[in-house]
This record gives C-alpha cells, sequence and structure tokens, in this order.
C-alpha cells in the first residue's frame, strides 16, 4: 500500500523516482495499447480529441482527459458528456480512482496516492502514447533520422 504524502518521507531523491516507477507498472495490463489503438482510430477516422484535466492536470491535459483523484466533478461531467454522444473516453486517474475510473472505456489508473507521482505517471503515458502513435506512423528510415 502506497503512503499518503507527506505521510512517508522520502529518504532520497531515489525514492521519488522508484514510487513513479511502481506507480507506472501499476497501470493495468493491455490499457496503454487499447489507449493508443483507439487514439491512432481517431486521427485515421480524421476525429477531434479533446483533453481536459482538473487542477494541476488541467496544465497536463494535452493528450487525454485526466484527474488525479479521479473524482473531479467537471472530469467526470465531460466523460458522462462524451459516453452520451458515442465518443470514446480514456480516463487517467491515481488514488482510488474515483468515479472517472470505471465510467471511461479505457483507464489509466495509477495506483499512488501522492499527487506529484500521479501527474508525473500521467505525464509520462501521455509521453509513452505520443511518442508510439508519431513514430507508428512513420516510415522506418524517418524514425532514424530525425530526433524526438
Amino acid at each position: 500500500m502506497t503512503a499518503r504524502f507527506p505521510g512517508q518521507k522520502y529518504s532520497s531523491v531515489a525514492d521519488y523516482a522508484s514510487a513513479m516507477t511502481k506507480a507506472l507498472a501499476s497501470v493495468r495490463p493491455g490499457e496503454i495499447d487499447r489507449a493508443s489503438a483507439a487514439l491512432k482510430q481517431a486521427i485515421r477516422d480524421d476525429r477531434l480529441v479533446f483533453a481536459c484535466g482538473n487542477g494541476g492536470s488541467a496544465a497536463i491535459a494535452n493528450e487525454n482527459t485526466i484527474s488525479a483523484s479521479g473524482d473531479s466533478e467537471y472530469i467526470v461531467r465531460a466523460l458522462a458528456w462524451a459516453r452520451d454522444n458515442g465518443m470514446a473516453t480514456v480516463a487517467m486517474s491515481g488514488f482510488a480512482g474515483g468515479r472517472s475510473a470505471p465510467m471511461a472505456d479505457i483507464s489509466l489508473h495509477v495506483a499512488a496516492e501522492n499527487y506529484g507521482v500521479v501527474e508525473d505517471s500521467h505525464q509520462s503515458l501521455m509521453h509513452i502514447l505520443a511518442q508510439y502513435l508519431r513514430m507508428s506512423e512513420l516510415p522506418a528510415e524517418r524514425v532514424r533520422s530525425i530526433q524526438f
């Protein structure tokens, strides 16, 4: 079980990095692949991809719907609206997952209870998805010739 911040003092910088590694590893197997497939399909279908976040998550909401707690009212309402309008949804959450984790078609939930670890994990997941999607569509010679 992860400790609530600041309930447990990190004894070194490596402890925080270890918490990040553990949080990223806690995402349910296959969910990142499902998210990338949904995003790839939206791109191929020339559909819009909307992003939203609440609080600190708003600053990193450049790729998906995001809420550290998973229970932000604005995010829950956005997911409900998207579902009611036939849109596929991806939720990023932490802590207990809140209402958004079970509402979304795809849930990228990180099992952590520290806002920094959760938000850093979400940012990493967005980079993972963006890099994969970008690279998967480029010819191999182009990937070798550009810097990401």
